[in-house]
């Protein structure tokens, strides 16, 4: 955490950090953060985290790793219009998502 910090935090960013799940859940809300950077490795909310982003509609940027990802989360991936940039780390997706996810025209890269 203290890397990607010092990496990213800069005049023109600010890194917002929470300490579990539900914490995350919140900021995500209140804040509307242009990109977020979930680890669910270790944690039970992996559904209710990702799904809970409906809060962020301008989320252009998703990094997840460490989980798999259920039906209903693509489907809510796939309805993130803002969503431009998707970061699978330690993942894989089949073809069926992978075709959910860049329906249509969209312009989503999708990085493993």
């Amino acid at each position: 955490l203290a890397l990607v910090r010092l990496t990213l935090d800069n005049d023109e960013r600010q890194v917002i950090s929470a300490g579990d799940g539900q914490e995350a859940v919140a900021t995500a809300r209140e804040q509307q953060p242009d990109l977020v950077i979930l680890d669910l490795s270790n944690t039970n909310v992996v559904d209710m985290a990702v799904l809970a982003l409906r809060g962020a509609p301008k989320l252009a940027d998703l990094d997840l790793s460490g989980t798999k990802l259920t039906d209903q989360v693509i489907e809510y991936i796939s309805q993130l219009d803002s969503l431009r940039l998707l970061k699978l780390r330690d993942m894989r997706l089949d073809g069926a998502a992978l075709a959910m996810l860049t329906h249509g025209n969209r312009e989503l890269r999708i990085l493993d």
